[in-house]
Protein backbone atom coordinates (compact mmCIF):
# COMPACT_ATOMS: atom_id res chain seq x y z
CA UNK A 1 0.00 0.00 0.00
CA UNK A 2 1.00 3.65 -0.35
CA UNK A 3 1.87 5.40 2.46
CA UNK A 4 -0.80 7.79 2.10
CA UNK A 5 -3.28 4.51 2.18
CA UNK A 6 -1.43 3.33 5.20
CA UNK A 7 -2.24 6.79 6.69
CA UNK A 8 -5.62 7.01 5.89
CA UNK A 9 -6.09 3.17 7.25
CA UNK A 10 -4.09 4.43 10.82
CA UNK A 11 -6.71 7.29 11.46
CA UNK A 12 -9.27 4.59 13.00
CA UNK A 13 -6.49 2.57 14.11
CA UNK A 14 -5.58 4.64 15.95
CA UNK A 15 -8.64 6.44 17.55
CA UNK A 16 -9.29 3.13 18.77
CA UNK A 17 -6.44 2.22 20.44
CA UNK A 18 -6.64 5.72 21.85
CA UNK A 19 -10.32 5.27 22.77
CA UNK A 20 -9.04 2.06 24.82
CA UNK A 21 -6.29 3.94 26.97
CA UNK A 22 -8.07 7.52 27.42
CA UNK A 23 -8.99 6.43 31.22
CA UNK A 24 -4.71 6.02 31.85
CA UNK A 25 -3.58 9.15 29.94
CA UNK A 26 -3.91 12.61 30.31
CA UNK A 27 -4.80 15.05 26.70
CA UNK A 28 -1.25 15.67 26.56
CA UNK A 29 0.02 12.16 26.36
CA UNK A 30 -2.94 11.35 24.38
CA UNK A 31 -1.56 13.70 21.82
CA UNK A 32 1.26 12.27 21.77
CA UNK A 33 0.45 8.20 21.14
CA UNK A 34 -2.00 9.73 18.25
CA UNK A 35 1.14 11.53 16.60
CA UNK A 36 2.96 8.51 17.32
CA UNK A 37 0.29 6.05 15.95
CA UNK A 38 -0.09 8.01 12.85
CA UNK A 39 3.70 8.05 12.18
CA UNK A 40 4.21 4.64 12.97
CA UNK A 41 1.55 2.96 10.71
CA UNK A 42 3.37 4.84 7.96
CA UNK A 43 7.18 4.52 8.65
CA UNK A 44 6.94 0.43 9.63
CA UNK A 45 7.52 0.74 6.21
CA UNK A 46 11.17 1.32 6.61
CA UNK A 47 11.76 -2.35 7.14
CA UNK A 48 11.21 -2.53 3.20
CA UNK A 49 14.74 -1.00 3.05
CA UNK A 50 16.32 -3.07 5.10
CA UNK A 51 15.38 -5.88 2.81
CA UNK A 52 16.04 -4.09 -0.29
CA UNK A 53 19.83 -4.18 1.70
CA UNK A 54 19.67 -7.67 1.48
CA UNK A 55 18.69 -8.34 -2.31
CA UNK A 56 20.84 -5.46 -3.67
CA UNK A 57 24.05 -5.34 -1.16
CA UNK A 58 23.77 -1.87 -0.62
CA UNK A 59 22.21 0.91 0.27
CA UNK A 60 21.23 2.87 -2.95
CA UNK A 61 17.23 2.01 -2.45
CA UNK A 62 17.70 4.40 0.59
CA UNK A 63 20.20 7.08 -0.41
CA UNK A 64 17.75 7.54 -3.48
CA UNK A 65 14.52 8.18 -1.51
CA UNK A 66 16.44 10.65 1.17
CA UNK A 67 18.12 12.21 -1.84
CA UNK A 68 14.71 12.94 -3.00
CA UNK A 69 11.81 12.71 -0.50
CA UNK A 70 9.02 13.74 -2.64
CA UNK A 71 9.47 11.32 -5.12
CA UNK A 72 10.26 8.49 -2.20
CA UNK A 73 6.42 9.68 -1.14
CA UNK A 74 5.03 10.40 -4.94
CA UNK A 75 6.60 7.85 -6.72
CA UNK A 76 6.69 5.28 -4.61
CA UNK A 77 6.24 1.95 -7.06
CA UNK A 78 9.10 2.73 -8.85
CA UNK A 79 11.51 2.80 -5.32
CA UNK A 80 12.33 -0.40 -5.46
CA UNK A 81 11.71 -1.41 -8.99
CA UNK A 82 15.22 -3.78 -9.72
CA UNK A 83 14.16 -5.60 -6.75
CA UNK A 84 11.89 -8.92 -7.52
CA UNK A 85 8.70 -9.15 -5.45
CA UNK A 86 9.32 -8.74 -1.40
CA UNK A 87 5.83 -9.67 -0.66
CA UNK A 88 6.71 -12.83 1.96
CA UNK A 89 9.99 -11.03 3.15
CA UNK A 90 7.93 -7.72 3.78
CA UNK A 91 4.98 -9.24 5.33
CA UNK A 92 7.62 -11.51 7.60
CA UNK A 93 9.46 -8.25 8.75
CA UNK A 94 6.48 -6.23 9.71
CA UNK A 95 5.54 -9.45 12.20
CA UNK A 96 8.94 -9.74 13.87
CA UNK A 97 10.15 -5.62 13.83
CA UNK A 98 6.12 -5.26 15.09
CA UNK A 99 6.95 -7.79 17.46
CA UNK A 100 10.30 -6.56 18.94
CA UNK A 101 8.12 -3.11 18.70
CA UNK A 102 5.44 -4.05 21.15
CA UNK A 103 7.50 -5.80 23.43
CA UNK A 104 9.66 -2.83 23.96
CA UNK A 105 6.63 -0.90 24.44
CA UNK A 106 5.37 -2.92 26.62
CA UNK A 107 8.52 -2.13 28.74
CA UNK A 108 7.68 1.11 28.58
CA UNK A 109 3.85 1.86 29.18
CA UNK A 110 0.72 -0.39 28.85
CA UNK A 111 -0.85 2.57 26.83
CA UNK A 112 2.27 2.74 24.36
CA UNK A 113 1.97 -1.40 23.94
CA UNK A 114 -1.49 -0.55 22.95
CA UNK A 115 -1.64 1.89 20.01
CA UNK A 116 1.86 0.01 18.74
CA UNK A 117 0.23 -3.13 18.65
CA UNK A 118 -3.57 -2.24 17.29
CA UNK A 119 -1.61 -0.01 14.11
CA UNK A 120 1.02 -2.13 13.63
CA UNK A 121 -1.97 -5.08 13.14
CA UNK A 122 -3.96 -2.92 11.15
CA UNK A 123 -1.10 -1.98 8.83
CA UNK A 124 -0.64 -5.77 8.41
CA UNK A 125 -3.75 -6.66 7.75
CA UNK A 126 -4.13 -3.71 5.21
CA UNK A 127 -0.69 -5.34 3.40
CA UNK A 128 -1.72 -8.45 3.47
CA UNK A 129 -5.18 -7.50 2.19
CA UNK A 130 -3.73 -5.63 -0.61
CA UNK A 131 -1.48 -8.28 -1.61
CA UNK A 132 -4.06 -10.88 -1.93
CA UNK A 133 -6.35 -8.24 -3.85
CA UNK A 134 -8.70 -8.37 -1.32
CA UNK A 135 -8.58 -4.19 -1.17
Amino acid sequence: MRSSEHLLASVPATALALAAVRRQCSRTRLAILGAYGLGLGVFIDLDHFLIARVYAGDWHHLTGALRNPIAAFSEQEGIFDDIRDMMYERLLTHVLVGGVLIGLAEGLSRPLAVVTAVVLHCHLLCDFLRDNRIL
